[in-house]
């Protein structure tokens, strides 16, 4: 006996379960361990965006007239090119569940085919660990299929804003979170 039959917890069960909540934890740590970490403002300092990702269709159709928006983060790598990709945001009004992971494939496809050039500011091209927000206005006068995607206005961004980016990675307590 180990001691814990009468929980019905076997000292495997325990160690996987240990395993599981530990490893998590360990893995957010090493995605930021070599990167610095920036918000939007200082992504822009280190970093330029000089390649969109083309032809990544967004499901705009789906979505009530008005703004939307995805905030993505990622790491920028070296070379320009991104990874760790995952969305941490979303405002998309009443849509279904389909539609969420739709609008989530499509950010995390977009920043995958996205690239960036450093700033003479980061002529060493220190990698950094950051987020993106993209916007979708769905207007009448918006031409094939009722939309226009583009860089955030204001208005259209605030939902997908992380106040504090910086000290929720180091806090650990950053977590995707769908409005």
């Amino acid at each position: 006996r180990n001691g814990m039959s009468n929980s019905g917890i076997g000292l495997s069960s325990w160690f996987a379960f240990v395993l599981a909540a530990v490893v998590p934890l360990h893995s957010a740590a090493a995605a930021t361990a070599d990167y610095l970490v920036v918000d939007e403002d200082g992504r822009k300092a280190q970093w330029t965006g000089d390649k969109r990702s083309e032809g990544v269709p967004f499901p705009v159709r789906k979505l009530s007239l008005g703004s939307a928006c995805v905030a993505t983060a990622m790491s920028i790598e070296a070379d320009g090119t991104t990874a760790n990709r995952r969305v941490l945001r979303m405002s998309l009004g009443k849509v279904s569940d389909e539609t969420r992971e739709e609008f989530k494939q499509a950010a995390l496809r977009y920043f995958a085919g996205a690239h960036f050039t450093p700033t003479e500011a980061n002529s060493a091209r220190k990698p950094v660990y950051t987020y993106a927000i993209f916007t979708i206005e769905r207007m009448l006068s918006s031409g094939p299929g009722g939309a226009s995607s583009k860089r955030p206005n204001d208005r259209a961004a605030e939902p997908c804003r992380i106040p504090d980016f910086v000290n929720a990675v180091a806090s650990g307590k950053l977590s995707s979170e769908e409005n």
